[in-house]
């Protein structure tokens, strides 16, 4: 599935939180939420490394570099804010499911 885009052509992803900030990434989320009646929300298992998951031979980048506890309460308030949006979660199968379905329909 392509990634939700806003209407400036910005996809939301949760990678942007740690390059452009946590309210840009709100934003960008809050206005992807707005404009897509189906939405995903593309998590990368990195937004959720600490340096400890690495052997020292490959250090995090630098965007994703803070304390585990700091990315899981960034991920948490992500969620918050796509379920205050009144989205339920699912699936990236029922997800497809539903779009393969609302094609269907059309």
């Amino acid at each position: 599935l392509p990634l939700p885009k806003n209407m400036f052509g910005i996809a939301s992803w949760h990678t942007l939180a740690f390059v452009f900030g946590e309210w840009v990434n709100k934003f960008i989320l809050k206005s992807c939420l707005s404009e897509h009646e189906k939405f995903y929300y593309l998590i990368h298992p990195a937004d959720l490394m600490s340096e400890d998951d690495l052997d020292g031979q490959n250090p995090i980048m630098q965007p994703r570099k803070m304390t585990l506890g700091n990315k899981i309460r960034v991920l948490e308030e992500s969620i918050e804010t796509i379920l205050e949006d009144g989205r339920k979660m699912v699936t990236m199968e029922e997800l497809a499911l539903l779009c393969r379905e609302s094609i269907n329909d059309e």
